[in-house]
């Protein structure tokens, strides 16, 4: 099946790309000027105790070496401790990205469905009052960091008018409403310039589709318009969005170290954040793994999705 061939290609593809990336993450990690052994022991250590410390945690040996003993645990599910509070790197990663996938799933979810709805809305009216609204508030949307709204919406609705927390994070499955509350903000704060992103390319999409011959043909027949739309024309203007959907996914997780810290959240980003201060390679290391991993995942289910939307691409 075309489908099933698609997924695999793709999924055979996807193991060159995580092995470069392992290899990009351990030698990055490696080249920074910090060392978790002075971090540990402090500037007055002995360079006898220092030895020692190096030899423990196993950076004596050559980096090909550490490195071929990272990858072949890794494989197993095993990224080693961390340095500092000798706690599995692997369990850690699993309770921090939980925290930062909630917050950018629901932030896509927010950007894809407001997204999506005022690209229809402008391209339905283009060169409307309306649209040009809209338009500006799209630019507006792109040229907002999401660090900086972040800042702006834990003053105001968490500070000031205190609707929501300002900081903090409560699991799902402790209090859904309480984690729906630490939620929103950050987000918002994430969803605003994906969402402007959407719907620049959603609107563009569909005043395209809807210039198409087999859209004229329809409305000539008097089939209804909005039946043409919402049956036909957007459905095809969707295709592309699928594309820039994993890029903007990317571009959340990467935004949500900010964010996170902006709001106090213990989630993955501020567990990497710490772990470069530190130096704290096994830590450093398998949450950057643990990145990767999951934008190769969301990759790979767009690819899927995008060749479910467009059996042009599915091989023959």
């Amino acid at each position: 099946m075309p489908l099933v061939k698609l997924a695999r290609d793709r999924l055979l593809a996807s193991i060159p790309t995580l092995i470069a990336v392992s290899l990009i993450v351990f030698f990055l990690a490696r080249a920074t000027s910090i060392d978790p052994v002075v971090q540990i022991l402090g500037q007055t250590a002995s360079s006898a105790d220092r030895a020692q410390l190096a030899q423990q945690l196993g950076l004596n040996d050559s980096l090909i070496a550490q490195y071929w003993r990272w990858l072949t645990d890794a494989v197993r599910g095993d990224l080693g401790e961390s340095f500092f509070t000798h706690l599995s790197v692997s369990t850690t990663i699993m309770e921090r990205l939980s925290v930062t996938l909630s917050i950018v799933a629901v932030a896509t979810l927010l950007a894809v469905v407001v997204g999506v709805g005022l690209g229809i809305v402008g391209a339905t009216r283009p060169g409307s009052f309306v649209d040009n609204v809209l338009s500006t508030g799209i630019i507006s949307g792109l040229a907002l960091p999401s660090f900086w709204l972040a800042m702006l919406l834990a003053l105001f609705f968490g500070v000031q008018l205190g609707w929501f927390p300002a900081v903090g994070f409560v699991p799902i499955g402790e209090d859904f409403v309480g984690w729906l509350r630490t939620v929103t903000l950050p987000a918002v704060a994430l969803a605003v310039p994906a969402g402007a992103v959407f719907a620049r390319q959603m609107r563009s999409s569909l005043i395209e589709t809807l210039d198409k011959d087999y859209v004229v043909t329809l409305l000539a027949r008097g089939v209804n318009p909005r039946r043409i739309l919402f049956s036909y024309a957007v459905k095809n203007a969707l295709v592309p969005l699928l594309s820039v959907v994993s890029i903007q996914v990317a571009i959340m997780i990467g935004a949500s170290f900010v964010v996170e810290t902006v709001f106090g959240i213990q989630g993955l980003g501020t567990y990497l954040i710490d772990a470069i201060v530190k130096g704290d390679y096994p830590a450093l290391e398998g949450a950057a793994l643990a990145v990767g991993l999951v934008v190769i995942i969301v990759n790979f289910v767009v690819d899927i999705a995008y060749g479910v939307a467009n059996p042009k691409v599915r091989p023959q």
